[in-house]
């Protein structure tokens, strides 16, 4: 029941293994195993739900909108395989030029609903906002998704007045410039 009758279409024992291992890594919390994920992470023959699992593994033993912004579409069957690992060094590495350079690349491969996720997650926290702006003044983003509800709502909670001004001002341009 639940399986193919063609093997190579069936989910891989190994893939499950490594979600499952994942998962209670996370729930236990255990850096000492931190290393081995993060190369299983970043492999090229790694499927992206095992990717998805070790990156909320990987968040849960740190945090981070940016990196949470990219586990959110890592598994995501429309993302070009290719693009996978890129996502999981930089969520792996939690380097700021690297993160915002794998949200770029995320973006722009994701449809409008991912970015919705996308922008829903980088408004929770400062450096998150600063990358979704930088995303927006880029082009890469519209500027529409930060007048979405929730992520409305979540840059009246956690952005600084600097960064409320920076969202306004961006807003503004886009309904000027649709006129």
């Amino acid at each position: 029941v639940g399986q193919f009758t063609m093997h190579v279409l069936n989910p891989s024992k190994q893939s499950q293994h490594q979600r499952d291992a994942a998962e209670i890594d996370g729930k236990l919390k255990l850096q000492s195993l931190r290393g081995d994920f993060v190369k299983i992470l970043v492999e090229t023959n790694t499927d992206g739900a095992a990717r998805g699992a070790i990156g909320q593994m990987l968040l849960q033993l740190a945090p981070d909108s940016r990196a949470a912004a990219l586990v959110a579409v890592i598994g995501e069957p429309i993302l070009a395989e290719n693009l996978r690992p890129k996502l999981g060094e930089a969520i792996a590495g939690r380097d700021a030029k690297k993160l915002d350079e794998a949200l770029k690349l995320a973006v722009k491969e994701v449809p409008h609903r991912l970015q919705t996720t996308m922008a829903e997650i980088l408004a929770g926290d400062k450096d998150g906002i600063e990358s979704l702006l930088a995303l927006v003044n880029s082009g890469n983003l519209s500027p529409q998704q930060l007048t979405s509800p929730n992520v409305s709502t979540k840059l009246q909670t956690a952005a600084s007045d600097e960064q409320k001004k920076k969202v306004a001002d961006a807003t503004k341009t886009a309904h000027d410039g649709s006129n």
